[in-house]
């Protein structure tokens, strides 16, 4: 009686494997595949003409099988069923391994007994190389096993139940030859009842799986790919989803609560204790870490809070010593103020709009004044008509850049913040998270898209937009590439094999390129170079912000296969980052002068 049964059993086809490759032809491995480990192959077999529902079973080559003899052995044969093999024959016969022979799971006679029944004359023509079709007779034939006596025809972890070994030749031109299987298979379920699959075909030249080498489950055996090929993730893991990890601490950036480090204060790539009271600044309007308080009209320094008259004496003690002077009737002439430390009467600019000096402010005042309304201030200095050195501002879609001699170069002492590229085309701003990470054209944005971070910390730009042919820099001047950042490391004191490694670099070069705690704006560098880095944080291929006031990127032109080069300072380090980043970042761009 035949049964089927539905649920998580099910048989999946026959599949193949190259097991080895020798001077006999190429060894193939014919498995049945289940959905479940608890699934057990029973029978391949036929039914013959007078029997009910006959149907045949074939076995083909395209060459001829191999089949290992020695005289004394087997009757001088060859053994048809791998429980005819005794284990220690390969040890004195290695050329046995390379037998053909049929089987359910087992692969010795260390493992369960195979038995055949009308299969003699299909093992006559087996043996002289040649396939066959079992079933054309009044009964047909079968290789079987008893069920529940061998384990190994259950289908385990991986699914498979072994139904064979075949060698096959080479042709004639040295290509492999193959084997084609027309078979039928009884098997059980994990409850007992035996199903049966009639026609289940399988030929070793279509053998499906991942063909691509670069790929993390690439199949050697697969000869047509079968759109299953994984790649190792950013974690290292075949197939993951992760695409970035760039402080490689195995923590995917999209779901890193810090990419990167916590420093001693416990801030997300913070500079550690750097500042007067260790984790914090002294607060605004305090001298020191206690909380004191400067003297009335007095900054922290005792220094003057104004005199705005310039004459250089505090406008407070200008102001006491008059107020002492009207008090005591002591008032010194008029337009005059008594000075303790000078020991004399000092003028007061009483009436700055007196124009014309005759002690009022009238008419005549208001017209000297209109006269010389929109008339240019003469100065000494005309820009205009000096030579321009390094050092001097650059002007650039009207603003004026800073710029810093560092060796042999020219550089811009501040990021680029301009949204047209060189040849006045708008530069694409204000995407959106979802514009920003699809996007392969040139774009840029202000970090966290507040207009505010523009002043001090530019742009952030993609790397499409470096790369764009209209330009980034201005006429004369360009974006670095990754060997113009090794020339500018190099002349800081790094050596040229650090200069060239990926990673950390370097010893202090980062300290001399971030801008100081004493330049506005500041940083907690030496800025002894005068490349004056800030720390302009970073747009990754996600549209999120992140790392501002903690860590400064620069691309670079220099392209490294799907992604580009890049630098790094960092607030809490001392030495230069040289990476690669997707080349969907938004990273700060510097110009160096050709």
């Amino acid at each position: 009686m035949f049964f089927s049964f539905s649920g998580n059993a099910q048989f999946l086809g026959l599949t193949s494997e190259i097991h080895a490759t020798s001077e006999f032809g190429t060894t193939y491995r014919i498995y049945a595949e289940f959905g479940s480990a608890t699934d057990e192959c029973v029978a391949v077999y036929s039914v013959g003409t007078l029997e009910n529902n006959p149907v045949t079973l074939e076995l083909g080559v395209t060459t001829s099988f191999y089949q290992w003899q020695e005289e004394g052995l087997f009757n001088g044969g060859s053994p048809n069923l791998a429980s005819e093999i005794w284990d220690i024959l390969p040890e004195y016969f290695p050329d046995i391994t390379h037998d053909s022979w049929f089987t359910i799971g087992s692969e010795t006679s260390q493992d369960e007994t195979i038995t055949a029944i009308g299969m003699s004359g299909a093992f006559t023509e087996f043996n002289n190389g040649n396939g066959f079709i079992l079933g054309e007779g009044a009964v047909g034939g079968s290789w079987y096993i008893t069920p529940g006596s061998n384990p190994l025809a259950h289908a385990g972890d991986d699914g498979m139940v072994l139904l064979g070994q075949f060698t096959a030749a080479d042709d004639t031109g040295g290509n492999p030859g193959h084997v084609t299987c027309n078979w039928n298979i009884q098997w059980r379920d994990a409850v007992g009842y035996s199903q049966f699959v009639v026609g289940a075909t399988h030929s070793t030249s279509d053998i499906p799986g991942c063909t691509e080498s670069d790929a993390c489950n690439y199949n050697l055996s697969a000869t047509t790919d079968d759109g299953s090929c994984l790649y190792t993730d950013a974690l290292g893991e075949c197939g993951g989803p992760c695409e970035a990890d760039i402080d490689a601490d195995g923590i995917c950036d999209d779901v890193d609560d810090c990419v990167g480090l916590l420093d001693t204060c416990g801030v997300c790539n913070g500079p550690g204790q750097i500042y007067d009271c260790g984790c914090t600044d002294i607060p605004d309007g305090d001298c020191d870490c206690e909380g004191g308080q400067p003297e009335t009209g007095y900054d922290c320094n005792g220094d003057c809070l104004s005199d705005f008259n310039d004459n250089g004496i505090c406008d407070i003690i200008e102001l006491i010593e008059l107020n002492d002077a009207i008090s005591s009737g002591a008032l010194c002439g008029e337009g005059t103020v008594w000075n303790d430390s000078f020991g004399l009467c000092l003028p007061l600019d009483l009436c700055p709009s007196d124009i014309d000096e005759d002690g009022l402010t009238g008419v005549t005042d208001l017209m000297e004044l209109l006269a010389a309304f929109g008339a240019a201030c003469e100065t000494s200095n005309d820009a205009n008509s000096m030579e321009w050195t390094c050092g001097d501002p650059i002007n650039y879609h009207d603003y004026d850049y800073a710029t810093v001699q560092i060796g042999g170069q020219c550089w811009f002492a501040e990021n680029l913040r301009n949204e047209h590229y060189a040849n006045g085309d708008l530069i694409p701003g204000e995407l959106n998270d979802g514009e920003w990470s699809s996007t392969t054209n040139g774009a840029q944005a202000i970090y966290a898209n507040d207009a505010s971070n523009l002043t001090d910390y530019g742009r952030l730009y993609n790397w499409y937009a470096v790369d764009d042919s209209r330009g980034l820099c201005p006429s004369g001047w360009h974006v670095p590439t990754d060997g113009e950042f090794m020339t500018l490391e190099m002349e800081l004191g790094m050596s040229e094999a650090e200069a060239n490694v990926e990673g950390w670099r370097g010893t202090d070069q980062g300290t001399q390129m971030k801008s100081s705690a004493s330049d506005s704006p500041s940083w907690n560098g030496t800025n002894t170079s005068g490349f004056s880095g800030l720390a302009g944080g970073i747009r990754d291929i996600y549209g999120d912000f992140f790392n501002e006031g903690y860590y400064g990127y620069f691309w670079s032109a220099s392209a490294s296969g799907t992604s580009a080069w890049n630098r790094l300072l960092n607030g809490g380090g001392t030495e230069v980052v040289r990476n690669n980043n997707d080349q969907r970042f938004g990273v700060s761009v510097r110009c160096v002068r050709d």
